[in-house]
């Protein structure tokens, strides 16, 4: 069996779940990446409410976002997925 030299050996990430040290903005960073790509912090803070700048901040562990902010990320995620999947149906 080939493997793509791009993707990592499936032993490399454990069991696939997040790494548990994971910061709460780590997981709007990872939902706002796969909804947005490499551009995602402006999109996720307009989509939060708040300033790109305060994105920003929670990345280099200045504040951190709300449990308000991430819940809405996660149903933001949720809704795009569901709304991807109903136009691959079509």
């Amino acid at each position: 069996m080939t493997r793509s030299i791009d993707l990592p050996h499936p032993a490399a990430g454990g069991n696939g779940s997040p790494p548990l040290d994971e910061r709460d903005v780590d997981i709007i960073a990872r939902i706002g990446k796969a909804m947005y790509g490499r551009w995602w912090i402006g999109p996720v803070a307009e989509d939060l409410g708040h300033d790109h700048q305060v994105v920003r901040r929670w990345l280099k562990g200045q504040g951190t976002p709300s449990q308000k902010d991430i819940d809405w990320m996660r149903l933001r995620g949720r809704r795009m997925a569901a709304q991807i999947s109903r136009e691959c149906e079509r």
